[in-house]
């Protein structure tokens, strides 16, 4: 099959790409997204399944144009997805209780709930530290690896880990086929 993203995801970045840059700047954006990425005529609801080649060109677009081709921009967004979704948008119930291990649990569900395959698994080591494996992931697009990192990140830090350590075992970034992350925190 072939790789869907949310819409969920596209309102997201709509959502803090209008509050750094503002309104005007979305609107411009998307005047020259929607001549060069057909797609984007639709009007894009939270269960709007859009094909992954739109959506990486689209965030592709957006690194290019507001960020001027800084790839860590990728994670930046994770950070921000994270902060939206979970604290004002639909999934801030997974940070009800603050609980460390009970998000770490959500993990896989998260990945789901943002894209229609791949695998996401998440093998907890101790009460300190897991690792998440994701694989089955076509294209091989760094924008996966680092938002999906940079969102975990984010929620980490919401449910009041203080000390995040993050290793790249393996990912897009290194060339792999598939993502590897060992995560530590305090």
């Amino acid at each position: 099959m072939v790789m869907q993203m949310k819409g969920m995801s596209f309102l997201g970045r709509a959502q803090f790409i209008r509050k750094e840059f503002g309104e005007a700047a979305w609107i411009e954006l998307m005047s020259e997204v929607v001549k060069i990425i057909p797609f984007f005529h639709e009007h894009i609801l939270p269960s709007t399944l859009i094909p992954a080649d739109s959506f990486l060109a689209f965030n592709d677009f957006v690194v290019e144009r507001l960020y001027r081709g800084d790839k860590m921009s990728y994670w930046v967004f994770g950070e921000r997805s994270a902060q939206w979704a979970l604290t004002e948008g639909p999934y801030k119930s997974f940070l009800k209780n603050k609980n460390l291990q009970g998000f770490i649990k959500t993990l896989v569900n998260i990945w789901h709930i943002y894209f229609t395959e791949g695998k996401a698994i998440v093998t907890v080591i101790n009460d300190l530290e897991f690792e998440i494996f994701i694989s089955e992931v076509e294209p091989h697009h760094l924008y996966f690896e680092y938002i999906c990192l940079g969102y975990i990140q984010e929620g980490l830090k919401l449910v009041g880990a203080r000390k995040i350590e993050m290793e790249a075992v393996r990912g897009f970034s290194k060339g792999d086929a598939d993502i590897l992350y060992r995560v530590r925190v305090e």
